[in-house]
């Protein structure tokens, strides 16, 4: 059995971010967009990586937690301590540690030095428990193109092997797992007791309207992260407003049908 003190940990974690339970959140890369994601009723939005100025978009989030009150993640350079400072000091919600350049350094990524949590992208059962060994308590997948039916087969193959542990409870398999995989026995303990994984995971990738989200809800996504073209469609505001309905009905499918109805009566 998996010790009483990580059972109390991972529970706390879970509940610290119950605000991502079925959520939508959208990449942003402007005050604007953020205030049309605000006027939609989303859970938060996904400040982008400056590509420009090679930073995270530091302006930008500021103005996002001061003036909307919104949840803001914030993309940041994995193992850029000051950036990751800077950033939490203006009372950002969650780092996503996706960029990648010269002057990051890994190795210095350690969650427990901060009070923002982490989320990372992941693309196996390995990496998501290592992730959440390390502190994580967000992932999505690191491949943002992937289709609907590829992040649905994605969430599958990561959540297989723990449904498989939850149901034979085999010691002997976890501990052989365990030492094959190069992840945490007592995580692998807490997932076969529980048959979750403890953390939010969200859907993010090629994602288009309303019926997809749905289908990513059900699959047993946390939440999903939708992509910042979507403010060049015709009606970004009422579409925003759409997906947000039918998440927060997603099991009633007549309410489903009018949400999607209005949509495209615009």
């Amino acid at each position: 059995m998996v010790n009483e003190n990580n059972i109390e940990i991972y529970k706390t974690l879970l509940e610290n971010n119950k605000i991502l339970e079925n959520s939508v959140l959208i990449n942003v890369c402007t005050f604007n967009q953020a205030q049309i994601a605000k006027d939609a009723g989303v859970t938060g939005v996904v400040v982008l990586f400056d590509d420009e100025y090679q930073m995270a978009n530091i302006a930008l989030a500021l103005r996002v937690v001061k003036e909307l009150d919104l949840y803001c993640v914030v993309q940041i350079r994995k193992g850029h301590t000051l950036e990751a400072r800077i950033l939490q000091g203006c009372g950002v919600n969650l780092f996503n540690a996706c960029i990648e350049n010269n002057t990051s350094n890994e190795d210095n990524l350690n969650t427990s030095n901060y009070s923002v949590p982490f989320s990372l992208g992941v693309e196996s059962l390995q990496e998501t428990l290592n992730a959440v060994d390390t502190g994580c308590v967000v992932v999505q997948n690191s491949n943002i193109l992937l289709t609907v039916a590829e992040l649905i087969k994605r969430y599958e193959n990561i959540n297989e092997k723990i449904s498989e542990f939850h149901k034979f409870k085999n010691a002997n398999s976890i501990i052989k797992y365990s030492k094959e995989n190069k992840v945490s026995q007592n995580l692998l303990n807490y997932c076969a007791d529980t048959g979750i994984i403890p953390c939010m995971h969200l859907a993010e990738g090629d994602i288009k309207n309303p019926l997809d989200v749905i289908l990513l809800i059900k699959t047993g996504y946390n939440g999903i992260i939708l992509n910042e073209k979507i403010f060049n469609t015709r009606s970004p505001l009422p579409m925003l407003k759409t997906i947000v309905q039918v998440v927060q009905n997603y099991k009633d499918g007549k309410q489903i049908l009018n949400s999607c109805l209005s949509l495209q009566e615009i």
